[in-house]
């Protein structure tokens, strides 16, 4: 299964594109484009629009793989899928969200607002509007979904 161009949008907007590398206090790896991170960038470079639309392909197909891998257990619909990318690409994983494989739609759906929190425990707004959005996707039935029913809005 593949990301569709509306989860790709709910992504990127969360994440928003900075063209110059950037390095977060404690990190290891600068960060650029729509949150890529690793040895590859460097700092001081301004990398164009198509190398980073190349990293944001090669890392959402990363985070699809670990959607997927779950997919015999619950057999996504398009709109599941594209939620659970964007929060396995803000976190890392859909593993605890999950509870590999073990919990229910209804049992993940209570759990989802529980990551709101930065790397030192503060909730954060941007997380919490994040999730919410998500779940929204998360929950519309394929083919119920309106143009205006899910409506990204841009992270602040």
């Amino acid at each position: 299964m593949k990301t569709s161009d509306k989860g790709k949008e709910l992504i990127k907007s969360f994440e928003g594109c900075k063209y110059r590398p950037y390095k977060l206090s404690g990190e290891m790896y600068y960060t650029v484009g729509y949150g890529h991170t690793g040895t590859d960038v460097k700092a001081g470079y301004i990398y164009s629009r198509e190398q980073i639309d190349k990293w944001f392909d090669a890392d959402i197909e990363k985070f699809e793989k670990l959607v997927e891998k779950y997919n015999d257990e619950y057999n996504w619909n398009q709109n599941e899928f594209d939620a659970l990318v964007s929060f396995a690409y803000n976190t890392g994983s859909i593993d605890y969200l999950t509870a590999r494989g073990t919990r229910n739609r209804d049992e993940i759906k209570g759990v989802w607002l529980m990551y709101c929190h930065d790397a030192t425990g503060n909730k954060l707004d941007g997380l919490i509007r994040r999730r919410k959005q998500e779940l929204a996707l998360f929950a519309t039935p394929v083919g119920d979904i309106l143009e205006s029913s899910i409506e990204v809005i841009p992270h602040e």
